[in-house]
């Protein structure tokens, strides 16, 4: 009694356990396939987010103006409208178009309640618009329009909650169309005026998210940029996210699995089509570099073309200037040569008029001599006449004082006249050192450069003008030296003439020969030294002038030269500062072309890339929405949603009659093995029995949901 009592490890605890187990791991892989959808739809939601789209889904009655009001967000007549009993939609489209630079997807479903449609065909649209709305609408929009309404459009919400699950709900708008009939009443007057109480629940009940539309004005953007910013304003009370569900979650799977087949059998033609614009995006680029390649050289040519003109140039501004000098320099030496042959025939004709004057000397002085001997003849006359004679030297004395006082006086004319001629020619110097000045002032605004040249030049004139002055100052000195010596000269002669005179005049009362001699001596002398003198003069004279007019054609010259050499400066200055000028504009011509060329090379690079990477990516959006649309009408989501059901009903029968066969062996072991309790046995079998139809109860609600 007490062994059949004790507790023990029987097969029906084996079976419980390892049953246990089943169930253990199918909720494991159960958790698993939830946590890969949720992953998968929070990679769609920010897939989603990161293009800042909308999903729009438009459920209604037919004939309240779901297609119209799909064509007044768009913009565009996309959907087929127009006034009917009758639904104008019978199946599911889907639109895409740009509001206020968002991306907004637009399902246009068909009528609800539609006469001509059975509840099977509604259903399996429904089923249609899952799969175009995955992963999932940012909004439900339940279209109403103003007027009477029925039971059937009241209860829209009802029908959204038991097809798409009851947080639907927060994810409604009602949408009221026929704007137009309001007249200046505000909607929610109407709503408030409304004896509809189904109307009222309505809109509490989706949070009294409304919106009016007037479809006959389509050109008022401002009804729709208001229902988009209410529509965000309901995203962000779900926290950012789009209403999604398990059914929403599988469409999406399946969306996405069609769309990588498609992608994939399509791969070859994809790649060769990118291919094919990567070869032609290659070829542009090639044909750009050749033509800039071109126009480089070109540019370049036109360049070496200007560099040789300007070499050219510059070398004929130098030849120019060597020819000029050259040219100068042969007539500095025609004129050096004609001045030395005019100095060498002044000298000639000066020494001939020596010689002529030296001719004379020793004609005058044969001339005196024969003289002295006439005198001597008539001496004796003469010293008869010794008294008259001695009056006449004493008139001849005073002549003599009288011409020296006259010579005297006109020294002094002649020296104030050197003087006079002395301040002319310093204020003729200081008037051309004003002018020199004033020339260095008028090129101080010039330039720097040229101001330093005719500083020095004005320097060096300064200085041949100062060396000029000293060594008329030093002709000068010697000239009223000799001046000065010969007035002494005849001063002294005239003293001693006169002391001679008293001696004579002393010795001729003593002896009268004797001073007679001695008065014809001196005169015959005087008169020779007289002589002399006055041909000496001359010849300095004649000297003079000559030196004098030597100098002046020197400093002509000389003043000639140096204009002659500013001037040229100043032109060859003036030309090299405008080829300088030249130059300098060409450079930077060249910088600013260089400069513009790389611009509009960079810009037409940047240009063909950007143009590459759009075609590009124009092509893979074109290849990815053509896949998505193929994958959205083939997937097998539909068949699948319609055949899951049979499918679980199959495998749960199987799955039954497999444990039906497995208790009928259990039930046999376990008879024969404890035939002794077979009552006990029996309930268990029978609580067995149970817990496996509620397990069955519990899988059929699953399927259902």
């Amino acid at each position: 009694m007490m062994d059949q009592n004790r507790t023990c490890y029987t097969l029906y605890m084996y079976m419980e356990a390892k049953h246990q187990s089943e169930l253990d791991q199918k909720n494991r892989i159960i958790k698993d396939l939830e946590e890969r959808i949720r992953n998968m739809s929070q990679g769609t939601e920010m897939e989603c987010s990161s293009t800042e789209c909308i999903r729009v889904v438009l459920i209604g009655k037919t004939g309240n103006g779901k297609s119209a009001s799909a064509n007044t967000i768009l913009g565009r007549d996309e959907f087929e409208s127009k006034i009917s009993s009758n639904s104008v939609t019978t199946v599911c489209q889907k639109a895409v178009g740009k509001v206020d630079g968002r991306t907004v997807f637009v399902v246009d479903t068909p009528g609800l309640f539609d006469t001509t449609l059975s509840n099977k065909d509604v259903q399996q649209e429904i089923v249609k618009c899952v799969s175009l709305s995955a992963p999932g609408p940012h909004v439900f929009i339940i279209v109403l329009k103003i007027g009477t309404m029925t039971q059937e459009e009241l209860n829209a919400l009802d029908l959204i909650e038991k097809t798409f699950g009851p947080r639907a709900r927060m994810f409604c708008l009602v949408l009221f169309t026929r704007g137009d009939e309001l007249g200046t009443m505000l909607i929610q007057d109407y709503i408030g005026e409304s004896k509809i109480a189904k109307l009222q629940k309505l809109i509490r009940d989706c949070g009294w998210r409304l919106h009016v539309f007037n479809n006959k004005d389509k050109n008022n953007r401002t009804q729709v940029t208001e229902l988009i910013k209410k529509i965000n304003e309901m995203v962000s009370m779900n926290k950012g996210s789009f209403y999604t569900s398990e059914m929403f979650q599988e469409a999406e799977t399946a969306i996405k699995q069609k769309q990588e087949a498609i992608l994939k059998e399509r791969e070859m033609e994809i790649k060769a089509d990118m291919e094919k614009l990567k070869v032609r995006h290659e070829t542009d680029m090639e044909k750009m570099k050749s033509k800039l390649e071109e126009e480089r050289l070109k540019v370049q040519e036109e360049r070496q073309l200007r560099e040789k003109l300007l070499r050219e140039r510059e070398e004929a501004i130098r030849k120019e200037h060597e020819d000029k000098e050259k040219a100068e320099k042969e007539e500095r030496e025609l004129e050096d040569k004609k001045r030395k042959e005019d100095e060498k025939l002044k000298k000639e004709i000066w020494d001939t008029e020596k010689e002529k004057m030296e001719k004379e000397i020793k004609t005058q002085e044969i001339k005196l001599k024969n003289l002295e001997r006439e005198k001597e003849e008539e001496y004796k006359i003469r010293k008869e006449k010794l008294r008259k004679e001695e009056k006449d030297r004493e008139e001849q004395l005073q002549n003599q004082e009288r011409k020296f006082d006259q010579l005297k006086r006109e020294q002094d004319e002649q020296m104030e006249k050197r003087e006079k001629e002395e301040d002319e020619r310093r204020k003729k110097e200081e008037e051309e050192r004003q002018e020199w000045q004033r020339k260095i002032e008028e090129a101080e605004k010039g330039q720097t450069e040229l101001q330093e040249v005719m500083r020095r030049e004005k320097e060096e004139w300064e200085e041949q003008l100062k060396k000029e002055r000293d060594r008329q100052q030093e002709e000068e000195r010697l000239r009223r030296q000799m001046e000065a010596d010969t007035l002494v000269e005849q001063e002294k002669k005239q003293r001693r003439l006169r002391e001679q005179f008293e001696r004579e005049r002393e010795r001729d009362r003593i002896k009268m020969k004797q001073s007679e001699d001695q008065r014809r001596e001196k005169k015959r002398e005087k008169d020779f030294e007289e002589k002399r003198r006055e041909l000496t003069d001359k010849m300095t004279t004649q000297r003079e002038q000559w030196e004098r007019e030597r100098r002046e054609e020197q400093e002509r010259r000389f003043q000639e030269d140096v204009n002659r050499r500013v001037e040229e400066r100043l032109r060859l200055r003036k030309l090299e500062e405008t080829f300088q000028q030249e130059r300098e504009e060409e450079n930077m011509r060249k910088e600013k072309e260089d400069k513009v060329r790389r611009e509009q090379e960079e810009k037409k690079w940047k240009e063909m890339k950007a143009d590459y990477e759009r075609k590009t990516k124009e092509k893979k959006d074109k290849y990815e929405q053509e896949a998505r649309r193929l994958a959205e009408e083939m997937n097998n989501f539909k068949e699948k949603y319609e055949n899951d059901f049979q499918k679980l009903l199959d495998q749960h029968e199987e799955e039954k009659e497999k444990l039906r066969q497995k208790h009928k062996e259990e039930y046999d072991l376990l008879n024969a093995l404890y035939g002794h309790d077979k009552t006990q046995l029996t309930e268990k079998i029978n609580e067995l029995k149970k817990k496996q139809e509620k397990e069955k109860k519990n899988v059929r609600k699953c399927i259902v949901l």
